[in-house]
């Protein structure tokens, strides 16, 4: 008896969980250095004090946290298991599979919005990943996704 491959509204639902997760780490790291920036940037008599005592503190923990807020690592185990489940299960092979699975069984993407998409984070994390997915299927990444490069 041949297993039945992941519905695609729920594959779209872990998707989108998953990138929100990884937007919200992103979001995370770079609220974290716009609490050193706060300190950092006080004026005024009162502000030497709150700088002597904070500025190096918030900054170890802005510091040190890059490696877990920025890192996909977390993620791809999860994001491989459930493309590789579809790309086993759902019957279309070849390069473009996750593609026409995501996008119904069509290997026609039109330029409307009769296709269902993915969010970047679940692009980014899938294509990190090794898995194949037409951009025309991703939604355009949020404005402030390239808080990835934040300087250290």
């Amino acid at each position: 008896m041949a297993m039945e491959v992941l519905e695609l509204d729920t594959y779209l639902k872990i998707s989108d969980l998953y990138g929100g997760c990884r937007e919200t780490m992103i979001d995370n790291r770079y609220a974290l250095k716009q609490a050193v920036e706060l300190v950092v940037n006080l004026t005024g008599q009162s502000a030497f004090a709150p700088e002597i005592d904070l500025v190096n503190p918030l900054w170890i923990v802005y510091q040190s946290s890059g490696p877990t807020l920025e890192s996909m690592a977390y993620f791809l185990d999860g994001v491989k298991a459930v493309n590789t489940h579809v790309l086993e299960h759902c019957g279309y092979t070849g390069e473009t599979a996750l593609s026409q699975y995501i996008n119904g069984g069509s290997t026609t993407i039109l330029d409307d919005d009769s296709f269902e998409v993915i969010s970047y984070g679940w692009y980014e994390m899938s294509t990190a990943a090794g898995f194949t997915i037409d951009p025309r299927l991703v939604e355009t990444p949020p404005s402030n996704y390239d808080r990835r490069s934040i300087p250290v």
